[in-house]
């Protein structure tokens, strides 16, 4: 099949004057400034695969300040994991790139003989680089301040942000890229699962890590979906998962989990009682006003935390920065559904040139089938970014390199065509999407943003109750292959001949 498709050229004019091809380190555009202007310019190049109306890109001319052309620049698409560009940029703007999120521990009661006599509150504000290493660092920390051991309750306290079980329950809840989200988080929320065969008499030996007591595994008297491995139930403060009757060979997986909160807390208990300092099993309780703090661990970086979140995609980690933005902004901790507008708010505030009509963004990390954007509103991001540095580094350096970066290692890799685009990858069923920019063999140096949406086949998927046995699972993968296939080629068609 061999689609026509009408793409228009724009140009994008600052109301402040940019000299032409000017990238010096303290270049700052306003994003009051950014305005798309109308269409002036046609091209009618051909491409297989695409129906148009379900493809739109954009791409724009970082020495010239101009689009070169477009294709449906301002219809709404599923934005997939290129929303965490929008997150990222928005944490720049709102946190800073140089904002450190922190941990703490508060107690009440004296400290007399190395025993605290009270209460001890670990309490989270939300920080996604939270690690086990940090944990035996907050010990050590109090160990030092001659603390050996607790007679009091061990608390935990979650109030600085929403939570949720799980992010998005559309999506295969046995993943651990859908874990839960909450103030209190360790080690990206997942559990590491190993398994047996079963023996004889079908019982399965599983072993976690880590091993807490709040999680169990068992293997269930039912089969499951042909791509479900676990089913989850929950009991209160239990959380318990069943691996499908019909696996019948040994295995590994990455678990998510569900509350994250308890789990962290069950977690430093543990690692305090291998360090000599024995807790009570946990409770969730709000600090008290009457506490004091005793030890703050301040994690890493807005900025680092933001490379690591483009680099490898994690959903985690755009979902506190998301949640985080929009406490900065309201100064209060919100629900996704109020994030969600007060982060699109802020958008429309602070881009006043751009349209912005239909933008939604539902949640940080694009796992969601309810976002939409168009290339010119993300695009417009892009640009803003493009003109700064964030720890003292240029935007380029938070994306992928083609042919190198993990989810680019086997895109673009060919050696005239590595590390010539630095670019976030998005991917869900029935939309994929690719923005950043690239370098074409010219010399132009181009931001691009690349949507690719089927909303009805979409919606057909979601419908289908066994949408993960084979059959909806294959015609979920051939639509992704020959999409992605055909963008690339586009895109590698620009880069040679732009």
């Amino acid at each position: 099949m061999s689609l026509i498709l009408s793409l228009t050229s724009c140009n994008i004019n600052f109301e402040k004057q940019i000299p032409d091809g000017n990238r010096e380190s303290d270049l700052r555009i306003s994003p009051s400034k950014i305005v798309i202007e109308e269409d002036t310019y046609h091209q009618n190049p051909s491409q297989k695969h695409f129906a148009p109306s379900k493809i739109g890109y954009i791409v724009y001319d970082t020495n010239e300040n101009q689009v070169l052309f477009s294709h449906n620049r301002k219809k709404l698409f599923m934005p997939a994991s290129t929303a965490k560009l929008i997150t990222v940029i928005t944490s720049f703007i709102v946190l800073g790139d140089n904002y450190r999120f922190t941990t703490s521990l508060y107690y009440n009661g004296i400290i007399k003989d190395r025993t605290l006599h009270g209460d001890l509150y670990l309490k989270g504000e939300g920080d996604p680089s939270f690690t086990v290493s940090d944990m035996v660092s907050m010990i050590a920390q109090l160990r030092r301040k001659g603390i050996t051991s607790i007679n009091g309750t061990f608390y935990y306290d979650k109030s600085s942000l929403t939570s949720k079980t799980v992010l998005n329950n559309k999506f295969d809840e046995d993943e651990s890229y859908n874990a839960g989200i909450s103030a209190l988080s360790c080690e990206y929320n997942y559990i590491s699962v190993n398994w047996s065969t079963p023996n004889k008499d079908g019982v399965v030996e599983f072993n976690t890590t880590p091993d807490l007591p709040y999680f169990k595994m068992e293997r269930s008297d039912k089969d499951l979906q042909k791509h479900e491995k676990f089913v989850h139930i929950y009991d209160n403060y239990r959380s318990k998962w069943q691996l499908s009757k019909s696996i019948t060979k040994r295995g590994r997986h990455r678990l998510p989990v569900r509350n994250t909160a308890l789990h962290t807390a069950y977690l430093f208990r543990k690692i305090c009682d291998i360090h000599g300092i024995k807790l009570s099993y946990p409770k969730e309780s709000i600090i008290p006003e009457d506490s004091r703090p005793i030890i703050q661990h301040k994690g890493k970086t807005v900025a680092s935390i933001a490379k690591t979140t483009l680099e490898f995609s994690v959903n985690q980690s755009a979902e506190l920065l998301f949640l985080n933005s929009a406490r900065k902004i309201a100064k209060k901790p919100l629900s996704y559904s109020e994030s969600s507008v007060i982060i699109a708010n802020l958008l429309k505030k602070k881009f006043p040139k751009i349209d912005w009509t239909g933008f939604k963004i539902d949640n940080g990390s694009g796992l969601t089938t309810s976002s939409r954007m168009s290339p010119e509103q993300l695009l417009a991001l892009l640009i803003y970014a493009d003109s700064n540095r964030y720890d003292s580094k240029e935007f380029e350096y938070y994306l992928l390199p083609s042919g190198w970066g993990w989810s680019l290692r086997r895109r673009f890799n060919k050696p005239e065509n590595e590390f010539t685009l630095y670019a976030k990858t998005g991917t869900i069923n029935y939309a994929t999407a690719l923005a950043g920019l690239f370098y074409t063999k010219s010399g132009k140096r181009l931001l691009f943003v690349f949507f690719n949406t089927d909303n009805y086949l979409r919606e057909l998927y979601d419908r289908d109750t066994k949408n993960r046995e084979e059959k909806p699972q294959k015609d979920a993968r051939i639509w992704h292959a020959a999409y992605l296939t055909a963008m690339d080629a586009m895109i590698n068609d620009w880069i040679h001949n732009l």
